[in-house]
């Protein structure tokens, strides 16, 4: 005869997963809190127990620089004034600088908020962008679901756009939207030249060239990435593209004295 298996403790095994797990109740009151959390967020293990209200734990979170610089009690009003009932997900910096992604989901009787550390992708990507800021050559990564991942400085001046970088997860295709309203692709010319790049198929190799309203030519390199994403890269070309049209005006102005020479000899 089987033997009954031991009942499972719930509690027990969502305490030993690494990532951090709150439960609130309809009331908004902490039901369950477990080791991960605290880790996560840097706050004191067991500071919160069951019972505690979440506008308490919200308050002392943000007064702890849990959700970044700023006022604490403005930062504590904006959280909670959140519908509990609506999924969502946001990116955080704490004051000590590790970072962490935050998920709340809602339950039927309440919801849950469940935190991940991303200090040591954070720190990398860091790395990246510091390291692409000294380039001259415009550098930005986009996913495979079409969305901005790193990028530098250059990235944005060489295509007009604001200079605010945009946040990581910023759509290629609104992007290409803010660069139709600067004066580098106005007109009918622009807007085909910024359809076609929305419409390029990122899974091959592609190189294009566009010379600006002001006179500046820039080149534009997208190459796939094997995860579905792509890189591309932006080249100011003016100078090159000056000289390659100052060939082609002594190669015109030859070709014209040799025609001009074979007419004289055939009279």
């Amino acid at each position: 005869m089987d033997q009954a298996h031991p009942r499972l403790d719930l509690a027990a095994i969502l305490g030993a997963v690494p990532a951090g797990l709150a439960v609130y109740d309809d009331r908004r009151r902490l039901m369950f809190v477990n080791p991960a959390f605290f880790r996560t967020l840097g706050l004191p293990p067991g500071l919160f127990h069951p019972g505690t209200s979440m506008e308490d734990v919200t308050r002392v979170a943000a007064h702890r620089g849990i959700f970044g610089p700023g006022d604490p009690e403005a930062l504590a009003a904006a959280m909670l004034a959140r519908d509990d009932r609506t999924a969502r997900r946001y990116s955080r910096r704490r004051s000590d600088g590790c970072t962490y992604d935050a998920y709340y989901v809602p339950l039927a009787q309440g919801h849950a908020v469940s935190v991940t550390d991303t200090t040591p992708v954070t720190a990398l990507r860091d790395g990246a962008e510091q390291a692409m800021a000294h380039l001259r050559v415009g550098l930005a990564v986009f996913g495979p679901d079409r969305t901005l991942g790193l990028h530098n400085r250059r990235f944005l001046e060489l295509l007009g756009l604001d200079l605010t970088p945009p946040r990581p997860g910023t759509s290629f295709g609104d992007m290409l939207r803010a660069a139709a309203e600067g004066p580098g692709f106005a007109g009918a010319e622009g807007a085909r030249f910024l359809t076609s790049q929305r419409a390029q198929d990122r899974s091959r190799p592609g190189t294009v060239s566009w010379r600006k309203a002001e006179g500046e030519v820039i080149e534009l390199q997208s190459d796939p990435l094997a995860s579905g994403g792509w890189t591309m890269t932006v080249l100011d070309i003016s100078a090159q593209a000056e000289a390659e049209e100052e060939v082609r005006r002594r190669a015109a102005l030859l070709h014209s004295v040799i025609a001009a020479y074979n007419d004289v000899k055939t009279q």
